[in-house]
């Protein structure tokens, strides 16, 4: 185009970029290449700027998409970006500044080509513009440098865009060999928290490029919101996003997602044990790795990171289980479940995944949760990670009966409640009378419930009295309280015929736990009472009761995942950043 380019309103009037778009092939050694990259265009921050921006070049990017598949001219600047690309490292220490622009221009045009295509060609006739751009893996692009490597990354997943629309393209293809590098790299960037955004000076050549390499990749939608709520993307941000698509996408039936492999078996570079797992891909620092997923849990790209980390990657899960310092990884989670967040289900199933371990329950009671400044329902100096996980686990069963009706949500929480039941100990009181005040409210609601009702009423309770009755009593004195308290509710309990498989235990608790206790403390003030419980105790046996298998629940990723997780993330990006889809065309979810 061509020196300085003060307004984006001129550029459907640039000779250079109609001469671009039009009829004459181009080749990729002419030098018209170099006139067309010879220009000083800030790129824009906001939504409204790439909206204004995408208007005005609309029309030569319509006679482009046209026009390429006879003249084959997007299909040269791609190999004039390649070849670029393929000398960069050579450039940078020459510090070629010309050559930086021209590289970072090229992406900037190949960025807003790509992202028009994107939204108006079906998947076949977008590759089909890259059918002369096949890469060749020959050794020119291995090299370590840090932008460097952003171009690289690029260059190995050219076929990002196909396989970002298909749950058929195979990602089984000559580069897949490179996904372990590529992996570590981009969670290398995620762990240096990267903050690297796009170049304002035009000076500053090659972190301009690099952040337009990610721009590229991400294609990012954006919705209509206020612009204080826009942010610029920095490498960290962008390399998730990357990787969280990478690892999102199906592969054929019989084949694996290379990334998703790669993900789920590195290992500890600073540990001495020997791997668990056979395929072992690369090494990470796993400490670098936790403080920076720690910083960054309530945050829902990185507590996607974490559910994939800790579901499939067993060698980074017991690494999190032996840390001394969980409740700084997990008190962001359960904040996010207190306020009842969009990405609640995502941390719900993080919390029931860490739930499956027996060592994990036991800890979180030993473990306390006095860095929990949010919550204010109660002094947090004597609570325990468990306690403040039990609370909100009721909680939300509370909201989730009584307001939102979501079995999915329901089945969660009862799954981890369930799962944690055995374990319960020095649960304080106020969490042992939200337990019994849940009961209370779920067999109320039973008794008033229709037919048709009472199987999701039946599906509530089934597992909460378990929950009661299976912890020890002896290290539970305030649920022993709450029991005696509420000695009533155990008496009505009977008559359910629901509970045929749990009303001898009831019945044994109204027997044996009541009476036992009630008949060894006198009426005075809670305090004694509760001493009165301590003592008697350390005397009583559960004779009689049933123990009944213990329950462990398991979480299983659904088969159809993609269906869920790749919407998720592009939902992230457009609710997020500053990039402009018109909204008619995005049909991977409700914008």
């Amino acid at each position: 185009m061509g020196g300085q380019i003060s307004s984006s309103s001129k550029l459907s009037e640039n000779v250079l970029l109609r001469k671009f778009s039009g009829l004459e092939p181009i080749s990729e050694n002419d030098p018209f290449w170099n006139l067309l990259l010879s220009f000083n265009f800030k790129a824009p921050t906001s939504k409204e700027d790439c909206k204004c921006l995408s208007q005005n070049v609309k029309d030569i990017l319509e006679s482009l998409m046209y026009n390429t598949g006879t003249t084959g001219n997007f299909a040269a600047l791609v190999r004039v970006f390649l070849r670029h690309a393929a000398e960069l490292r050579v450039s940078s220490l020459c510090q070629d500044a010309v050559f930086f622009w021209h590289t970072n221009n090229a992406l900037l045009l190949l960025r807003y080509c790509c992202k028009f295509f994107a939204q108006r060609l079906s998947e076949d006739e977008f590759v089909k513009l890259f059918t002369h751009t096949v890469l060749r893996s020959d050794g020119t692009y291995n090299c370590n440098g840090h932008y460097w490597q952003a171009i690289w990354r690029f260059m190995i997943t050219t076929k990002t865009f196909s396989i970002a629309a298909s749950k058929t393209s195979s990602m089984m293809n000559s580069y897949s060999i490179h996904a372990p590098l590529l992996t570590k790299i981009l969670l290398n960037f995620y762990i240096n928290h990267s903050s690297v955004v796009y170049a304002q000076q035009d000076s500053d050549f090659v972190v301009g490029l690099a952040t337009s390499i990610w721009n590229m990749l991400q294609l990012g939608y954006k919705s209509e919101e206020n612009k204080q709520q826009e942010k610029t993307v920095g490498l960290d941000d962008l390399g998730l996003y990357f990787l969280l698509l990478l690892v999102s996408h199906s592969t054929p039936d019989g084949q694996e997602n290379p990334y998703r492999v790669a993900l789920f078996s590195f290992v500890n570079s600073q540990g001495d044990s020997l791997p668990t797992q056979a395929t072992v891909c690369f090494k990470l620092n796993f400490a670098e790795l936790y403080d920076q997923l720690c910083e960054r849990s309530a945050d829902r790209p990185s507590l996607l990171l974490l559910y994939f980390l800790v579901y499939k990657n067993m060698e980074f899960r017991n690494y999190i289980l032996s840390r001394i310092n969980l409740d700084k990884l997990l008190l962001p989670i359960l904040k996010v479940l207190c306020d009842g967040s969009q990405h609640i289900y995502l941390a719900l199933i993080v919390v029931l995944i860490f739930s499956e371990d027996d060592f994990f329950c036991k800890i979180i009671h030993e473990t306390p949760a006095k860095d929990a400044s949010w919550f204010l329902e109660h002094n947090v100096r004597d609570l325990s990670l468990g306690s403040l996980i039990i609370y909100t686990l009721i909680k939300i069963i509370r909201k989730n009966v009584f307001v939102l009706r979501d079995r999915y949500l329901q089945t969660n929480c009862l799954a981890a409640l369930a799962n944690m039941s055995s374990s319960f100990k020095d649960l304080p009181a106020f969490v042992c009378q939200k337990l019994i005040d849940l009961l209370e409210k779920l067999a109320r609601r039973h008794s008033r419930f229709l037919k048709h009702l009472e199987l999701s009423a039946k599906y509530d309770l089934r597992f909460n009295p378990n929950a009661f009755l299976l912890c020890f009593v002896s290290h539970n004195v305030h649920l022993v309280y709450a029991i005696l308290y509420h000695r009533e509710l155990f008496e009505n309990l009977e008559q359910y015929a629901m509970f045929q498989d749990l009303i001898w235990n009831i019945a044994m608790v109204k027997k044996t736990v009541i009476n036992f206790f009630a008949s060894r403390i006198s009426h005075t003030s809670v305090e004694a009472v509760i001493e009165q419980i301590q003592n008697a105790a350390v005397n009583w046996v559960p004779d009689g009761l049933k123990k009944f298998p213990e329950l462990k629940f398991k979480y299983v990723e659904d088969r159809n995942t993609e269906d869920f997780f790749v919407p998720y993330i592009w939902k992230i990006l457009y609710d997020r950043h500053s990039f402009y889809f018109e909204q008619s065309n995005v049909k991977l979810f409700v914008p």
